[in-house]
Formats: C-alpha cells, structure tokens, sequence
C-alpha cells in the first residue's frame, strides 16, 4: 500500500513539473501587459521608445526664489503642423523672488525649420522617460525637464539628458536660436542705466580713429554689407560670418552635415564688447570652439572644449585673421 501511494505522489508530481515547464515555455495562454512607467525603475528611450513624430512638446527650465532670484525657461511644441522654439527669461538681481512678469528680462516665439526641429530632436535623443514624482520640483533651482508625447497618458513625462555634454550642448542651442539683437539689448540693459559711462566714451573717441587707418577700404569689399563699420570695426555679424567661412573652408563636409540636418551645428557671438568678439562653434562631434577676435585688426586665437572629455577650455595654438574671409 505505502509503495502504491510513493508512485502515485512520484506522478503526481511529474505531472505537476511538466505542467510548470509548459505554461513556461508557452505562457499558457497569458499575455504580459504593456510595462507600467509608474513603477519605480521603469523607463522609455527617446529615438528608441519615442520617435520624433511622436514628440509634441518639451520644457527646459530653471528657477531660483532666494536671493538673486531668476527664472529661465524653453519650450519647444509643434502646433498646427508648425515647429515652434519659446524663450523666456526673469531677473531679480538684488532681491528675493519669484520673479514675474514684470522681470522679463527676454521673452519671445521663434518658428523653427524642420531641420532645426531635427536638431533639438537630436539633442534630446537618447534621453530617459520615467514617472513623474510629486516632489520633483522642489528644493532646488532645477534643471526640470518634461517631455511630451503622443500616448503618454500624462503618467511619464519625466526626461533627463543622454549626458551632461548633451544638455550643456542642448542650452548652447537654445541661446542660439534667440535672435541676436534681443539677446544683445537684454546684454545692454543694465549698461544704459549708466549714465556717468558716457564722459569717458566722447574722451576717448579720438583715439578710435588708429584703429580705422588699418582696416581694409570699403571698395574691397563686394557690398556695403561686408565692409567693416565706419569706426573700422568688425560687426558681430561680420565677424560670425567669417568664422563660419573658415570653419567650411577648412572642412568642406560640414557643408553636408549642416544641410542633412542629422547633427547640430551652429555659430554664435557669445561675447561683444570694444576689445573682442567671441564667435562660438559648434560641431556636430559636440566639440565646442571658440574664436577670440581683435575687432579692429582681425587677429584671432582658438580654444577647444569637449563637454564630458576636455572640460577647462584650452587654448589650441590655432590663429587666423579674418579678414581673409570676409570676401568669402
């Protein structure tokens, strides 16, 4: 009897084992569910999980309510079939805040091509999805991302950058896409409330003149627009202009890169004051180069960084005038 009942409990069991085996190699008929990003640990990829397409709004921004309050933000939406970049910016230098409306330092909508729409989406990819947490804003001045997206069901907006290169790469572009005369007002703003600093300019404008001996007649130039000012000094577009020459003479490629709009690619003027004008270059390898121009005689010097490799600017030995490629 007991040796009946061992054999019995031994198939039993055999049975017990090869149904297990079977419903794991099949799943007896039970489907896994979609994954629930609300759980922690959970994640979506941009450029794998969401697509460009699928992408209809992202928020970039940064605010600080102590002391030398500011607030930044970029938000960058399609609309109507539109492409469209908004910048808007607050200062309170010397007092606490939070800054409102009345603080707006720059504020403006720019519309974006679709090959700028690209590149901000080649920026953001490779980035994280996850859940939003109810103390995700607090006790800090930010960065706070969000993404938007087609199907998100407002549960997991929550980005973060590929890497620190990217978002340092990513705000360079957004300053970038501002138009330069309002960055350059908002620049000047607290200079026009100066008004002592305009003794010392009429004290000094004889001594422009030297300067304006050495610069190049306006009839080398094939239009007004090329010549330099009237004091001989180089504009900042001029000087922009020229370094993005440079750099295209000196690599015939970026020409392709720049118009299949895969990488982002971008010059500014970072810096303009009477002694230089810095032009900064963005390369689509993320490599950031710096141009320091003499405004009057065209002499420059270049530094390199590369966000997560060189990160302290250096100095590259490079020099160049750019007056040999105003007339480009």
């Amino acid at each position: 009897m007991k040796t009946r009942n061992r054999k019995m409990t031994l198939t039993l069991g055999l049975l017990a084992g090869a149904v297990i085996t079977a419903c794991a190699l099949t799943g007896c008929g039970i489907k896994a569910g979609p994954v629930d990003l609300t759980i922690p640990g959970t994640e979506k990829t941009v450029g794998k999980d969401i697509v460009m397409d699928d992408i209809t709004e992202f928020y970039y921004t940064e605010e600080n309510i102590n002391y030398g309050a500011y607030y930044l933000r970029y938000r960058f939406y399609e609309e109507d079939g539109k492409y469209w970049f908004f910048y808007e910016s607050r200062e309170r230098e010397d007092d606490y805040g939070p800054c409102t409306e009345e603080d707006a330092t720059m504020v403006g909508t720019v519309e974006l091509t679709k090959e700028q729409w690209t590149q901000f989406y080649n920026l953001v990819q490779g980035g994280k999805i996850t859940a939003r947490e109810d103390s995700a804003e607090s006790g800090d001045t930010g960065p706070w991302l969000y993404l938007y997206w087609k199907g998100d069901k407002s549960k997991y907006q929550v980005f973060s950058f590929e890497s620190y290169g990217k978002e340092v790469s990513f705000t360079d572009y957004c300053v970038a896409l501002i138009p330069e005369e309002e960055r350059g007002a908002a620049a000047a703003a607290p200079a026009a409330e100066a008004p002592a600093a305009e003794a010392p300019a009429t004290e000094a404008a004889p001594a422009a003149e030297a300067p304006a001996a050495e610069a190049p007649a306006a009839e080398a130039w094939e239009s007004a627009e090329e010549a330099p000012a009237a004091n001989g000094r180089l504009t900042d577009a001029q000087a922009k202009d020229a370094i993005r020459h440079y750099c295209i003479l000196e690599n015939p490629d970026l020409e392709n890169v720049i118009n299949e709009g895969e990488y982002p690619v971008y010059w500014e003027v970072t810096e303009s004051n009477g002694e230089q004008i810095v032009v900064l270059f963005r390369s689509y390898t993320g490599a950031l180069t710096r141009y320091y121009i003499d405004p009057y005689s065209g002499d420059t010097y270049v530094t390199e960084q590369v966000p997560g490799i060189i990160e302290d600017e250096q100095a590259s030995g490079e020099t160049l005038n750019v007056y040999d490629y105003l007339n480009f």
